[in-house]
């Protein structure tokens, strides 16, 4: 019973801990794309004001 209780604790941390790196990477992917969309996004519309 107790051996079983153990594992199952160690199971649910391992198991939050996978969420949080799963979510942290997400997150940081997010960040990094809408950064690189919003520079892309800047730079064009400089370009065309630009042209005349």
């Amino acid at each position: 019973m107790r051996i079983g209780q153990l594992a199952q604790l160690n199971e649910v941390a391992y198991g939050s801990d996978f969420l949080y790196t799963t979510s942290g990477l997400y997150g940081f992917f997010c960040l990094k794309f809408i950064l690189i969309n919003n520079l892309f996004n800047s730079f064009f519309s400089s370009s065309d004001s630009l042209i005349p």
